[in-house]
């Protein structure tokens, strides 16, 4: 279900080794239970995080750490300024603020029970990025991700004011096409919220679950892989914005791409943005490593 990764990304490296990008890359990570994506690794010391996550055993072990310029915080993030309860299974990536009903497609599914059996409920602290965001706490990223099972909409409808200031040039967010939390399916209740702000999607993965029924009935019949086509399941999706004139930030969306294995993409912009950067840099160079054979 993971969206591709490039593990070598030479021209993320070379930026990163010659320092041409002018700020830090900041990633705002929503949902940052067992630590950040591998994938930022190749940044270097020019990354920048700040993750959320409620369950403070989460947030713990990551503050231990003590990385330069990593900041986490163990507060939900949303749609209000308030305390909200948690439901929070065995399985901690499982916690929502949604009880797992035992009704719908899902339970009929082959999923884990774990996820929401014998869940616990958690009074935890939540907030609107809006407000962090007037409190100095995070004032820009370059990369958000969500991943907050089924929260997502809230999560953008709190940070309305963010995403119009804070320079995000891309977002990856786990969704579902149907929803029985919100008016409309998962994928449009986050969609309508991004669309505004100019995210258009780049990119996508998902798996697919068959029903319990059929894989214990063609297990009966001595049958370990059965032919079939089950529906989709969870989806990752990958939204991103066109940069506009800031050599830095088309930098940092090439880097985006490269690191997602969308290495045309990121040429392509690169090629298009050629004017606004300093003849002097050896731009060409650098664009041709996105080039492999």
């Amino acid at each position: 279900m993971d969206l591709p990764y490039n593990n070598q990304p030479v021209f993320t490296h070379w930026v990163a080794r010659n320092g041409y990008l002018r700020s830090p890359f900041v990633l705002v990570d929503v949902g940052v239970l067992g630590g950040i994506s591998v994938r930022w690794q190749h940044i270097g010391d020019g990354l920048e995080v700040h993750g959320f996550d409620p369950l403070e055993e989460a947030i713990a072990p990551l503050r231990a750490e003590a990385r330069p310029g990593h900041h986490y915080y163990a507060i939900a993030l949303g749609d209000e300024d308030c305390e909200r309860e948690l439901f929070v299974p065995p399985v901690l990536p499982g916690s929502s603020f949604f009880p797992r009903d035992l009704v719908g497609d899902h339970t009929r599914m082959v999923i884990d029970p774990r996820n929401w059996q014998h869940t616990q409920r958690r009074r935890v602290q939540m907030n609107k990025l809006d407000t962090l965001m007037a409190q100095g706490v995070v004032t820009r990223a370059d990369f958000i991700k969500i991943d907050c099972e089924g929260f997502e909409p809230a999560v953008l409808t709190g940070a309305r004011e963010f995403l119009s200031h804070c320079g995000a040039l891309s977002i990856e967010c786990e969704i579902g096409f149907s929803s029985n939390r919100w008016a409309q399916t998962h994928f449009l209740a986050v969609y309508e919220q991004l669309l505004p702000h100019g995210f258009r999607l780049s990119n996508l993965a998902f798996d697919r679950v068959p029903f319990a029924s059929y894989v214990e009935r063609a297990r009966a019949l001595g049958i370990a892989s059965p032919a079939t086509v089950s529906r989709p399941g969870t989806f990752n999706i990958l939204f991103s914005r066109d940069p506009g004139n800031s050599p830095d930030a088309v930098l940092k969306a090439a880097i985006i791409l490269e690191i997602y294995g969308m290495a045309d993409s990121a040429y392509d912009l690169l090629d298009r943005s050629l004017r606004l950067f300093d003849p002097a840099l050896p731009l060409r160079d650098g664009m041709d490593l996105l080039i492999a054979a």
